[in-house]
Protein backbone atom coordinates (compact mmCIF):
# COMPACT_ATOMS: atom_id res chain seq x y z
CA UNK A 1 0.00 0.00 0.00
CA UNK A 2 1.61 3.54 -0.55
CA UNK A 3 0.82 6.45 1.14
CA UNK A 4 2.17 9.76 2.08
CA UNK A 5 3.92 11.36 4.94
CA UNK A 6 4.77 15.27 5.13
CA UNK A 7 7.32 16.80 6.70
CA UNK A 8 8.92 20.38 7.31
CA UNK A 9 11.98 21.23 4.77
CA UNK A 10 13.88 21.68 8.09
CA UNK A 11 13.72 17.86 9.30
CA UNK A 12 13.51 15.92 5.74
CA UNK A 13 17.37 15.49 5.24
CA UNK A 14 17.34 14.02 9.04
CA UNK A 15 14.77 11.85 8.35
CA UNK A 16 16.39 10.25 4.92
CA UNK A 17 20.03 9.79 6.45
CA UNK A 18 18.89 8.89 9.80
CA UNK A 19 16.13 6.20 8.36
CA UNK A 20 13.68 7.65 10.74
CA UNK A 21 10.39 8.99 11.31
CA UNK A 22 8.76 10.99 14.34
CA UNK A 23 6.64 9.30 16.45
CA UNK A 24 2.98 11.22 16.84
CA UNK A 25 1.75 11.43 20.49
CA UNK A 26 -1.30 11.52 21.09
CA UNK A 27 -1.59 14.74 23.45
CA UNK A 28 0.29 16.73 20.71
CA UNK A 29 -1.67 15.94 17.83
CA UNK A 30 -4.01 19.08 16.93
CA UNK A 31 -7.30 17.17 16.81
CA UNK A 32 -8.16 17.41 20.74
CA UNK A 33 -11.01 14.43 20.24
CA UNK A 34 -8.27 12.16 20.03
CA UNK A 35 -8.91 8.93 21.62
CA UNK A 36 -12.02 11.14 23.12
CA UNK A 37 -14.01 10.34 19.40
CA UNK A 38 -16.14 8.25 21.56
CA UNK A 39 -20.76 9.19 22.71
CA UNK A 40 -19.75 10.66 26.34
CA UNK A 41 -23.58 10.83 27.63
CA UNK A 42 -22.77 11.11 30.94
CA UNK A 43 -20.05 11.56 33.86
CA UNK A 44 -19.58 7.87 34.12
CA UNK A 45 -18.66 7.26 30.35
CA UNK A 46 -16.66 10.51 30.60
CA UNK A 47 -14.44 9.17 33.48
CA UNK A 48 -14.23 5.58 31.91
CA UNK A 49 -13.15 7.05 28.35
CA UNK A 50 -10.56 9.29 30.15
CA UNK A 51 -8.67 6.53 31.91
CA UNK A 52 -8.77 4.83 28.74
CA UNK A 53 -6.93 7.70 26.98
CA UNK A 54 -4.32 8.35 29.92
CA UNK A 55 -3.15 4.44 29.54
CA UNK A 56 -3.10 4.37 25.52
CA UNK A 57 -1.19 7.56 25.70
CA UNK A 58 0.96 6.47 28.07
CA UNK A 59 1.95 3.32 25.72
CA UNK A 60 1.44 4.66 22.13
CA UNK A 61 2.31 7.11 19.45
CA UNK A 62 1.24 6.89 15.74
CA UNK A 63 2.49 7.57 12.35
CA UNK A 64 0.24 9.25 10.26
CA UNK A 65 0.23 9.36 6.81
CA UNK A 66 -2.17 10.06 3.63
CA UNK A 67 -3.59 8.29 0.76
CA UNK A 68 -2.64 11.37 -1.75
CA UNK A 69 -0.30 14.19 -2.19
CA UNK A 70 -2.34 16.06 -4.39
CA UNK A 71 -4.21 18.14 -1.59
CA UNK A 72 -2.47 21.79 -0.65
CA UNK A 73 -4.07 21.62 2.79
CA UNK A 74 -1.35 18.98 3.64
CA UNK A 75 1.25 21.03 2.33
CA UNK A 76 0.23 23.86 3.75
CA UNK A 77 -0.70 22.49 7.44
CA UNK A 78 1.58 19.26 7.56
CA UNK A 79 4.91 20.71 5.12
CA UNK A 80 6.07 24.09 5.96
CA UNK A 81 3.30 25.87 3.89
CA UNK A 82 4.38 23.71 1.15
CA UNK A 83 8.21 24.23 1.38
CA UNK A 84 8.31 20.76 2.74
CA UNK A 85 8.53 17.10 1.25
CA UNK A 86 6.06 14.56 0.96
CA UNK A 87 7.73 11.17 1.73
CA UNK A 88 6.01 7.88 -0.33
CA UNK A 89 6.36 4.52 1.83
CA UNK A 90 4.87 1.60 0.90
CA UNK A 91 3.10 0.24 3.84
CA UNK A 92 2.27 -3.37 5.15
CA UNK A 93 -1.43 -3.22 4.46
CA UNK A 94 -2.01 -5.04 7.75
CA UNK A 95 -0.52 -2.12 9.76
CA UNK A 96 -2.09 0.77 8.24
CA UNK A 97 -5.47 1.20 9.26
CA UNK A 98 -7.56 3.64 7.85
CA UNK A 99 -9.06 6.67 9.43
CA UNK A 100 -13.30 6.39 9.48
CA UNK A 101 -14.65 9.92 9.08
CA UNK A 102 -17.94 10.29 11.23
CA UNK A 103 -20.68 13.19 11.67
CA UNK A 104 -21.85 11.38 15.18
CA UNK A 105 -19.48 9.83 17.91
CA UNK A 106 -18.21 6.40 18.07
CA UNK A 107 -20.60 4.96 20.18
CA UNK A 108 -19.45 2.11 23.63
CA UNK A 109 -21.73 1.60 25.97
CA UNK A 110 -19.39 2.21 29.35
CA UNK A 111 -21.99 1.31 31.44
CA UNK A 112 -23.16 -1.97 30.72
CA UNK A 113 -19.38 -2.47 30.55
CA UNK A 114 -18.29 -1.83 33.99
CA UNK A 115 -21.72 -3.65 35.25
CA UNK A 116 -20.54 -6.83 33.51
CA UNK A 117 -17.29 -6.43 33.72
CA UNK A 118 -16.16 -6.28 30.40
CA UNK A 119 -12.97 -5.26 28.80
CA UNK A 120 -12.94 -2.51 25.68
CA UNK A 121 -12.94 -4.83 22.37
CA UNK A 122 -10.35 -4.60 19.83
CA UNK A 123 -12.79 -3.64 16.93
CA UNK A 124 -14.07 -1.23 19.83
CA UNK A 125 -10.46 0.11 20.49
CA UNK A 126 -9.91 0.68 16.81
CA UNK A 127 -12.62 2.74 16.62
CA UNK A 128 -11.43 4.92 19.32
CA UNK A 129 -8.29 4.87 17.42
CA UNK A 130 -9.59 5.64 14.41
CA UNK A 131 -12.75 7.53 14.56
CA UNK A 132 -12.57 11.63 13.50
CA UNK A 133 -15.08 13.68 12.23
CA UNK A 134 -15.82 14.20 9.10
CA UNK A 135 -14.51 17.55 8.00
CA UNK A 136 -11.05 16.05 8.75
CA UNK A 137 -11.85 13.09 5.59
CA UNK A 138 -10.08 15.25 3.21
CA UNK A 139 -6.55 14.07 5.14
CA UNK A 140 -7.91 10.71 3.56
CA UNK A 141 -5.40 9.57 6.74
CA UNK A 142 -3.47 5.76 7.21
CA UNK A 143 -1.98 4.96 10.67
CA UNK A 144 0.22 2.81 11.77
CA UNK A 145 -0.36 2.56 15.74
CA UNK A 146 2.97 1.69 17.78
CA UNK A 147 4.31 0.88 20.93
CA UNK A 148 6.74 3.13 22.26
CA UNK A 149 9.12 0.51 23.49
CA UNK A 150 9.49 -0.56 19.81
CA UNK A 151 11.00 3.36 19.40
CA UNK A 152 13.97 5.06 19.83
CA UNK A 153 14.55 8.33 22.10
CA UNK A 154 16.29 11.32 20.71
CA UNK A 155 16.30 14.87 22.62
CA UNK A 156 13.22 14.00 24.10
CA UNK A 157 11.43 12.44 21.68
CA UNK A 158 10.69 9.02 20.11
CA UNK A 159 11.33 7.56 16.79
CA UNK A 160 10.27 4.50 14.92
CA UNK A 161 12.41 3.06 12.41
CA UNK A 162 11.94 2.16 8.10
CA UNK A 163 11.96 -1.45 7.63
CA UNK A 164 9.95 -4.34 5.52
CA UNK A 165 6.65 -2.76 7.13
CA UNK A 166 7.36 0.66 6.19
CA UNK A 167 9.73 1.55 3.31
CA UNK A 168 10.13 4.30 1.68
CA UNK A 169 10.38 4.76 -2.04
CA UNK A 170 10.03 8.09 -3.08
CA UNK A 171 9.97 11.76 -2.64
CA UNK A 172 8.25 15.00 -3.27
CA UNK A 173 9.07 18.12 -3.45
CA UNK A 174 6.82 20.97 -2.18
CA UNK A 175 5.87 23.75 -4.84
CA UNK A 176 8.20 26.04 -2.65
CA UNK A 177 10.58 23.60 -1.72
CA UNK A 178 14.26 24.53 -2.37
CA UNK A 179 16.14 21.15 -1.08
CA UNK A 180 18.85 20.19 -3.69
CA UNK A 181 18.69 17.12 -5.21
CA UNK A 182 22.20 16.52 -4.86
CA UNK A 183 21.70 17.09 -0.75
CA UNK A 184 18.88 13.87 -1.00
CA UNK A 185 21.47 12.08 -2.64
CA UNK A 186 24.29 12.74 -0.06
CA UNK A 187 21.50 12.12 2.82
CA UNK A 188 20.59 8.69 1.53
CA UNK A 189 22.81 6.30 3.65
CA UNK A 190 23.15 3.57 1.18
CA UNK A 191 22.50 2.51 -2.55
CA UNK A 192 18.97 2.72 -3.11
CA UNK A 193 16.49 3.45 -5.72
CA UNK A 194 14.24 6.56 -5.00
CA UNK A 195 12.22 7.97 -7.06
CA UNK A 196 12.17 11.59 -6.63
CA UNK A 197 9.17 14.23 -8.42
CA UNK A 198 8.93 17.75 -8.05
CA UNK A 199 5.50 19.30 -7.61
CA UNK A 200 4.01 22.91 -8.56
CA UNK A 201 0.40 24.63 -8.58
CA UNK A 202 -2.28 23.25 -11.03
CA UNK A 203 -2.82 25.76 -13.68
CA UNK A 204 -6.49 24.60 -14.00
CA UNK A 205 -7.64 23.19 -10.44
CA UNK A 206 -6.64 23.95 -6.91
CA UNK A 207 -4.98 20.46 -6.70
CA UNK A 208 -0.56 20.30 -6.16
CA UNK A 209 0.24 18.27 -9.88
CA UNK A 210 3.79 16.95 -11.04
CA UNK A 211 5.92 19.54 -12.20
CA UNK A 212 8.64 17.23 -13.53
CA UNK A 213 9.75 13.48 -13.20
CA UNK A 214 13.26 12.68 -12.32
CA UNK A 215 15.57 9.92 -12.99
CA UNK A 216 15.33 7.57 -10.32
CA UNK A 217 18.24 7.90 -8.19
CA UNK A 218 20.79 5.08 -7.73
CA UNK A 219 22.88 6.06 -5.04
CA UNK A 220 25.97 4.23 -4.51
CA UNK A 221 27.98 4.34 -1.00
Amino acid sequence: MIAYHFISDEYALDVISSQWIKLSLFQDLNDPFELLSVDLPNEQARREARKFKEFMAKQYGILCFSKNWTNPLLWSHYANRHKGVAFQFELNSDIALPVKYRKNRFEIDFEKKIRLKEIITKEETEGIWLTKYESWQYEQELRVICSKKDCKEKNGLLFHPFNHDISLKGIVLGPLCEIAISDIEAALPRKEEIEIIKSRLAFRSFNIVQQRRFKKINIEK
